[in-house]
């Protein structure tokens, strides 16, 4: 089978990236027995695939260079790149489908955030506000008509597909994202706090990574964090600053919170084990995720969660996360007050939490992703 794959994404944001990175090493090491065309915009994307630039013997893949991404341009002249390799399928990793694309068509959706919450994405700026509705209009347009399959990240995303987009069910099917070996617990406390010095985190800590936009809902946070004031513990909150992360400071600091709210900036992603595996908690209370990564990273490395019970969380989350409602200040603080509680009073309790975290991530592999994905593809092909 001849499979193209657009890994132009690489080189954008995190989630994607991974997602992008990760599924595609496993298609070309399990996928051994056909050959895959990489569309890239740069050779150096490649090397940021594990199998590739480690140079595994057998792959059989081919760089097509391609302009760099843009999708509504790419609808209409995308295609003329294709038609030239008599492709058997063509796999999009990265939310993004083409009207004008090859019959078998695969395209996975990571979240409907644009659709779900507009406001969090729709820019107030006239013309680019025109700009996103038609690449929103002519995306879904596209899932509608040149989607063979759609695989959605969770089940949640799936219903959301169904539910937002009127989606049919058979088209989609869920194949849930994998942790990295990289996430796993960390035995060397020395290491743990120099780690912690880097990012001028010191003493015992509740975590928060991710972004600063209104629907992670981090204000709520804030607040639910201040009820509990009493542990002696801080708060990171860790992700890029920018205009959302100045006035959470803003908001930490009016609660009389500015010396235990503590705001990093962003963690670099060979420091993040270390930084979960310090952490006696992780706090997670976004009212929206597609996935949900940090809940998953965090309890590879033993460290239990304490997340929102909205959109796919709870399925990261499975029987061994601690949920609160995450619009609710007062059952927010709750929770964090028993969690808080088990650790500060019953450390064999919190410790088998930690070891059942540890099970649970072990579902969740890259590993697994790749042969399902394969299978799918191979399954469309015959």
């Amino acid at each position: 089978m001849r499979i193209g794959i657009d890994v132009r994404v690489l080189s954008t944001s995190r989630a994607l990236s991974r997602y992008t990175k990760n599924i595609t090493d496993q298609l070309l090491i399990k996928g051994r027995d056909h050959f895959f065309y990489l569309f890239s915009d740069s050779p150096a994307n490649l090397a940021k695939i594990p199998a590739v630039a480690s140079g595994v013997a057998g792959l059989h893949y081919e760089m097509i260079k391609t302009p760099r991404k843009m999708v509504i341009r790419d609808h209409f002249l995308f295609y003329d790149s294709l038609k030239k390799l008599n492709l058997d399928l063509f796999f999009h990793p990265d939310n993004t489908e083409f009207l004008r694309c090859l019959p078998n068509s695969v395209v996975t959706v990571h979240d409907l955030l644009p659709w779900k919450m507009p406001a969090e994405v729709i820019s107030r700026e006239p013309l680019m506000q025109l700009r996103q509705k038609l690449y929103f209009s002519l995306q879904s347009r596209a899932f509608r008509e040149s989607s063979r399959k759609i695989i959605a990240v969770s089940e949640n995303t799936k219903k959301d597909l169904v539910n937002i987009l009127g989606l049919p069910p058979d088209t989609i099917e869920v194949i849930y994202e994998g942790i990295e070996e990289s996430f796993r617990p960390c035995a060397d406390q020395n290491l743990i706090e120099e780690t912690k010095k880097k990012y001028n985190i010191s003493g015992a800590y509740l975590l928060y990574i991710g972004g600063f936009e209104p629907y992670k809902n981090v204000e709520r946070l804030l607040k639910a964090f201040g009820q509990t004031y009493s542990h002696n513990l801080k708060l990171v909150l860790a992700g890029k600053r920018g205009s959302g992360g100045v006035r959470l400071k803003k908001i930490a600091e009016e609660l009389g919170m500015g010396e235990t709210v503590l705001f990093p900036g962003f963690i670099e992603e060979e420091d993040l084990p270390k930084i979960y595996a310090g952490a006696v908690f992780l706090i997670y209370p976004s009212l929206y995720e597609g996935f949900g990564f940090p809940p998953l990273e965090a309890m590879a490395c033993g460290t239990p969660a304490i997340i929102s019970n909205s959109s796919s969380l709870p399925e990261a989350g499975g029987d061994t996360a601690i949920y609160f409602d995450p619009e609710n200040i007062n059952n927010m603080a709750g929770a964090l007050q028993i969690s808080l509680k088990h650790y500060l009073n019953n450390r064999v309790e919190y410790e088998a939490l930690s070891r059942r975290c540890l099970d649970r991530a072990r579902l969740f592999s890259w590993p697994a992703a790749g042969g399902k994905t394969l299978r799918l593809f191979e399954q469309l092909a015959k």
